[in-house]
């Protein structure tokens, strides 16, 4: 059989994913990691730092508790995007 009736009988999904490489996973991957670090490490961090001296302890847990659990969501969101702009 030759290469091209062996690339006609070959679905298209194999064929994309067979030779798409690592560069667009890798670059997804990349995004999802410095996206999560900034929303859920440093931007919590700076935001404690800006209301302890500005509100009561349990007012700053609270706003840190929403968000957290918005960007959280969001960032599960972006997750599934990304998976399903793949195919």
């Amino acid at each position: 059989m030759s290469d091209a009736e062996q690339r006609e009988s070959t679905p298209a999904t194999a064929r994309s994913t067979a030779g798409g490489g690592w560069g667009m996973p890798v670059l997804k991957a990349v995004v999802m990691l410095v996206v999560s670090v900034v929303v859920l490490v440093a931007a919590p961090d700076r935001l404690i730092a800006f209301l302890a001296p500005r509100v009561t302890p349990t007012a700053r847990d609270a706003l840190i508790v929403v968000w957290m659990t918005v960007w959280f969501a969001a960032l599960c969101w972006l997750f599934v995007v990304l998976q399903r702009s793949r195919r």
